[in-house]
Order: C-alpha cells, then structure tokens, then sequence
C-alpha cells in the first residue's frame, strides 16, 4: 500500500547511538566537518511513498536483504516516475563562503543503476535548477542495500538558500520498480579542511628484519605503519629512528597455526586451544584448515569456547602490549559459501551472521580489555553482500586493511562496479577518521599493475589512508618502491568523473587519472600545461636498484582497460 504526500512532514529526533555508526560507515562525517544535518521536512511531489516518517532516515539499521517496513521510506513512481524533495536546514550564522565541500550518504534499496537510474538532485538556489549530485550506477545488485556516498566540492554556496536551506531531490523518469532508503544524511565540510597527505605517501612496513646495519633500520623505520614481529629491542631502535611510527602486533582474530606450519610446537595458542576443545570440525571429525596457509580456524560462534579463546588471546597478547602500540588482526572475513576453495570441509553449524557478530565481539573486548591501544583489522571483503563487508566493524577498531584494493589479490581485475565500490568504500572510511591500508600484491616487473594501484589509492586518500605495495616474487619482508617517493603535493579537491569516463583528481603538483572500464579502453587529452608522466622502474628487495623517471607527454594518449596514468606539472 502507497500513500500520496500532498503535504510536508517534520523531522522527530534522530535515534543518536544508532546514527553515529551510520555516519561513520558512510564517511559523512569527517575529521574537517562543520554540520552534520538530516533532513527536517519531506514531501513526494510526483509518485507517493510509504508515509513513513522522516526519523526512518536517522538511522542505518537495514542491511541485506532486510525488510523491515518501519524503518525506512519506500518511494513509488507515477507512470511518468517519481520526484521527492528533502529540506535540510544549515544552522544559523553559518557563512556559506566557508563551505567547501557537500557529502550526501545515503542507504540505498532498489533497481541497479543500469536497470533504473535514479538520482540525487542539489537545487542551484540562484538559478533555480537542478544539478545531479549523483545517482545509483555504483548498485550492482537488485534488492540489497547499498551504502552511497556522493559529494560535491566546488562552488558549494550556491546550493544554499538566502533563508539557509538546500534542496535535495531524490528522483527517477523511469515507472520499473520502487525503491528504498534507511538513511538519508547531508554532511558540510570547511574550504581549508581538506585532509592531505603532509609529505609524500604514506606507507606500511609488514614482516620482519634481521640486518642490523644503520642504513636497513633507517629504512625499515620511515614507514608510517608497522606489522611487524620484532622483540622491544629492535622496536626501540625503530622508535630512536622514527619517534612517530605505529607498531602492530600480529595476530589472528579466530584461527591458530599449528606444528605443521609453525614448527616445532605451533603458535603460543595451539596447545591450549587444543587442549580446550575450541577448533571448528567439519563432518569428518577432522579439524577444519584453511588451504592457502595451513592454519586451524577457532568455534567463536560458542560464546564459551569464543570466552576460552579470548582467554588465551589475552594471556598472550599481554605481555606484548607492554610495547606495541596495538594489535592488528588477520582473517576477520566470513568463511564463505565457498568452502571448498578456502577450507579442508565446511565447518559443522556454521552460521555466517553468528560468526560475523562473534568477530565484532572480539574486536569489542580488544577495545575494553586493551584501551588506548590501535586496533586494525584485515580484510575488507568486498566481494560479500552489503552487511558482511568489514565496514560493520569500524566502530569497534581504528582501521582496516583493503587487501587487494585495486585489482584482485589472484591477480585478476575488477569489473567496473567493484572497483568503483572499493574507492567509494575506502574514501568513506579514511574521511571518517578511521585508518585504511590499500594493499596489492603484484611482480616487480609489473609497471602496469603498480601504477594502477597507487593511482586507485591517490584518487581517494587523505590524511588517514596509507599505501602497501607487496611482492610475493621478492625473497625478503624489506621491499622498496621508487614510486614510494611520490609527491605530488596537496589534493584540490575529490576525484570527479569526466565526459569520456575517466576517473581523475587534481594536486597542487600534478593529477592522476584511471579509466575504470573493464573492457573499454578510454582517451585523455593533454592540456596546454606541459604534464609529464610517471615511469617507474626496478625495486624490490632493499636495497634496491631503481628510478622514478618522467616522461613527456603531449597530445592525446590512450588509457587501457583498468590502468593508471600519474602525472605531474612541469614549467615550459
């Protein structure tokens, strides 16, 4: 049943605990942010709604398939489709001049953009137009929610009325099929307050050293973020180098590795994890291990074998936080459906929301158990329906690691969607505060892959992200990158998508570039500013041989399916 709106309705009070962890997954609130407003009134001027009221958008409380009919806005085309108008109220005295850029997150359920578009409308209040903000293209999947993130950073005052109101329309031209919001939220953002990277990128040291020359330590120690097993004496020594870097201790949040693969007697865990019962069986009776590294995974779904383990965590982890800064955890994805790709047998009563909760669990007792300590987590799984993706845990830790970030960690690319889900979701986490590793594997020889990644990482980072790009192929944890020594200066503003495609943002110092097609190959022309791009060349284990070059460019040049172009600005 529908119900036409010929009036207006209020806003009731936002649900508060419920509204900060929405605004904290979608990335509207920022470390610069000046507002953070929810609509106050809301009509259907053509097509009707559910009659919901607007306090539906407050909180994001639907993920999945969920269906729960109170707690969001449904919104039903005419024949000649729908058009709905939001009202937010800027706060009094606020100079519109000092707004420089407009957030608008969103929880969206319906159509994929490609089936029907619908889309996010700013009211020019001088013109009195419409200017699409965005829409749903980055929906791949019919009837799951999606978190959405639009945003706009130039000439944001103009969307401001006299009276300090800004319109927002939520429509569609198309009759197909209705669709859904659970929340609806408009963040404002300073013109000086862009987050930027403050010299250069920042990078992520992972694994061990065992040379205890100057020059290694020095090298190893101008990383940002450290994953790193080293006893307090080799961490002192980093600390002398680089007073400000943050170190982790690794450990897994449910699996344990035994004798096999960590000779002679396994992790410090096994044997009490052993002793106590807590490893996952599969039908055969047979402990379930994961089949690319050999590991045991942990029954966390029993909360009494979930509170022995976090038992034995703590006696070990302990003694470690005497030194480190705080515990990165691995492994914190859902054992999917495909289980014979990633474990010996499926686990018996696997449930994946319990296990997922009981995750979220651990991470929450990390937090009470170990406070003031940096708890990050790996992986973003952005191959997992909306619900299941890791961005659910954020409000429990300090940050996440998008390992394969852009492309996957087998090798293979993305599709469009995918990549342009894995920006959106990254910009969202890094501009809420929160931590974000982009992390690729790749060979050495592989300029491609390796430009690809750091230009998917440039066209989203801040302040909050770091970039980790890894080799299998080299024998040695202590791997350098020309490219590591990228400046391209401060970004002006968020990356937009041009007329022919192409993904681009501009620095003071230069602009990259991505054409996110998956089968398209797409064309950039080259300005009258003389540009140059990068090339590349060696790294590897450290110290390695290897150059950050330039190239001329000029005219027009071809981007290839899923590749990166970086460029930087030269005088002449």
């Amino acid at each position: 049943m529908s119900f036409a709106r010929a009036a207006a309705r209020r806003v009731a009070p936002p649900r508060s605990g419920a509204l900060l962890v929405a605004l904290l997954v979608l990335g509207v609130v920022t470390s610069c942010q000046l507002n953070t407003l929810f609509a106050t009134s809301f009509r259907s001027v053509l097509g009707s709604d559910n009659g919901q009221p607007l306090s539906a958008l407050s909180a994001l409380d639907q993920s999945g398939v969920a269906n729960d009919w109170g707690r969001y806005i449904a919104f039903y085309p005419a024949s000649t489709g729908y058009q709905g108008t939001f009202t937010f109220q800027v706060p009094s005295g606020t100079d519109r001049a000092t707004i420089g850029t407009l957030y608008v997150g969103a929880n969206y359920r319906g159509q994929p953009g490609a089936s029907q578009r619908w889309t996010f409308e700013l009211l020019d209040a001088t013109s009195q137009t419409w200017t699409v903000l965005g829409d749903n293209s980055a929906v791949s999947q019919s009837g799951v929610w999606t978190l959405l993130q639009l945003s706009v950073d130039t000439d944001v005052a103009r969307f401001v009325a006299p009276n300090g109101t800004i319109q927002l329309r939520y429509a569609t031209t198309s009759a197909r099929d209705s669709s859904k919001l659970d929340f609806l939220a408009m963040g404002l953002g300073g013109t000086g307050d862009t987050p930027s990277p403050t010299s250069g990128l920042r990078t992520v040291f992972q694994g061990s050293y065992s040379r205890d020359d100057t020059a290694q330590v020095d090298f190893v120690a101008s990383h940002d973020l450290h994953v790193i097993g080293v006893g307090p004496t080799k961490l002192d020594e980093l600390r002398q180098a680089n007073p400000d870097l943050t170190a982790l201790y690794y450990t897994k949040i449910a699996g344990v590795h035994g004798p096999e693969t960590r000779p002679p007697s396994g992790d410090p865990q096994w044997a009490q994890a052993v002793a106590q019962n807590l490893l996952l069986k599969g039908a055969s009776g047979n402990y379930v291990r994961n089949t690319t590294n050999g590991w045991y995974y942990i029954n966390i779904q029993d909360a009494t074998k979930r509170a022995k383990w976090w038992a034995i965590q703590k006696s070990v982890l302990g003694p470690q936080m005497a030194y480190y800064d705080g515990i990165y955890f691995d492994n914190t994805t859902t054992i999917t459906s495909d289980f014979e790709d990633l474990v010996t047998e499926p686990p018996l009563g696997y449930d994946e929301s319990a296990y997922y909760n009981a995750v979220y669990a651990l991470l929450g007792a990390t937090r009470t158990d170990f406070p003031g300590k940096t708890v990050i987590f790996n992986t973003y799984a952005g191959w997992e329906t909306p619900g299941f993706r890791g961005l659910e845990l954020l409000p429990v830790a300090d940050g996440i690691f998008f390992e394969g970030f852009s492309y996957k960690v087998r090798a293979g690319l993305f599709d469009k969607p995918r990549l342009l889900q894995q920006l959106t979701d990254f910009a969202g986490i890094v501009q809420s505060g929160k931590s974000a590793v982009a992390l690729d594997y790749g060979s050495p020889g592989d300029i491609t892959r390796r430009t690809l990644s750091l230009a998917c990482y440039l066209l989203v980072a801040n302040e909050n992200a770091l970039h980790f790009f890894s080799s299998p192929e080299v024998d040695s944890d202590v791997q350098q990158w020309p490219e590591d020594s990228l400046n391209l200066g401060s970004p002006t503003g968020a990356y937009v998508t041009t007329s022919s495609g192409l993904l681009q943002r501009d620095f003071t110092g230069g602009r990259v570039l991505v054409n996110p097609e998956d089968t398209l190959s797409l064309s950039y022309t080259v300005e009258a500013t003389r540009r140059e791009k990068m090339v590349p060349s060696g790294g590897g284990a450290w110290p390695a041989t290897g150059s950050l070059d330039w190239q001329t460019l000029s005219g027009t040049v071809t981007l290839p399916p899923m590749s990166g172009l970086i460029l930087r600005n030269t005088s002449g």
